[in-house]
């Protein structure tokens, strides 16, 4: 397929599947998760009993490679397509869909651009529209009621894979008095650094930054991971080195069908399992590190 583009566009690239396919989702999100698309970029919508799998993509070249591996997959009665979506006319839709909701018993997500149309709890203000960490997939959303689960009980938090910068300004709206967050995608770095500023936070301590490649001697009271279960995987050892003896580790990004290795994977790591919060297709994990 060749396309013709204008520049500042997105490629949304998706599948359509019907009730009985709904078991295929987890296999082609972990698809766009091998090519390298954030968690924060893919989004699951259901209307009448059909469902919509979709990543969004800067890069053409990209979009179409993820296409071809999509169909290389021939799954029966699933269809898969690519959409250029101008940013603009993008930008218009997402801000009449996205309203404010109810994140967790303490918090809502407001957008920027509803902030001033209604009374809210706890409001945490979020401008991005290309990062797609807002709390509304179910992994940032256990996520965020991991965080809040351990208020008060941690001093310092670090972020790995912080999309949007959500639950940096929770954990610091929760006790955390200092805060590192890295992403390694430069526009999830400028939106968490936003909306860190528009939540009257610091945006300091977030860096474009490979966690594997950090080299932080730092513990943290709370390490946040919300990665695909390859990468939790492989960096268990590492990312455990960041978190502090007492101190909290949450992970998500686990399919239902990766949880039974997740726990077999991460069982021999000094850590005791305090949570795990499952959902119609994703997983969590609260860890606790032995003294």
């Amino acid at each position: 397929m060749i396309l013709k583009t204008k520049k500042n566009n997105l490629f949304e690239v998706f599948a359509i599947l019907k009730d009985g396919r709904l078991v295929q989702s987890s296999l082609i999100e972990q698809v766009f998760f091998a090519q390298g698309i954030p968690i924060q970029d893919v989004a699951i919508f259901s209307q009448k009993g059909t469902h919509r799998v979709s990543a969004y993509i800067s890069r053409k070249r990209q979009a179409e490679r993820i296409l071809a591996s999509l169909r290389c997959l021939k799954l029966k009665k699933v269809s898969f397509r690519l959409k250029v979506i101008p940013k603009q006319n993008w930008q218009k839709k997402w801000e009449k869909s996205f309203s404010a909701f109810r994140l967790t018993k303490q918090f809502d997500v407001v957008p920027t651009w509803r902030k001033y149309h209604a009374t809210h709890r706890k409001p945490i203000f979020l401008s991005s529209i290309n990062a797609f960490g807002t709390g509304l997939h179910e992994t940032t959303n256990f996520m965020a009621q991991l965080v809040e689960r351990c208020q008060n009980c941690f001093e310092s938090f670090l972020d790995i894979g912080t999309g949007t910068g959500l639950l940096a300004i929770i954990a610091k709206r929760c006790g955390a008095k200092e805060i590192y967050a890295v992403d390694i995608d430069k526009q999830c770095v400028k939106s968490a650094k936003e909306n860190l500023k528009i939540n009257g936070l610091s945006p300091s301590g977030v860096h474009l930054a490979d966690i594997s490649h950090v080299k932080n001697n730092q513990k943290y009271g709370f390490v946040a991971a919300n990665l695909i279960t390859h990468d939790l995987i492989r960096l268990k050892r590492k990312i455990l080195s960041f978190v502090a003896p007492r101190g909290f580790l949450a992970i998500s990004g686990i399919s239902l069908d990766n949880l039974p290795r997740i726990k077999t994977n991460f069982q021999v790591l000094p850590v005791r399992c305090v949570k795990i919060i499952t959902g119609k297709q994703w997983a969590a994990l609260l860890y606790r590190r032995n003294s």
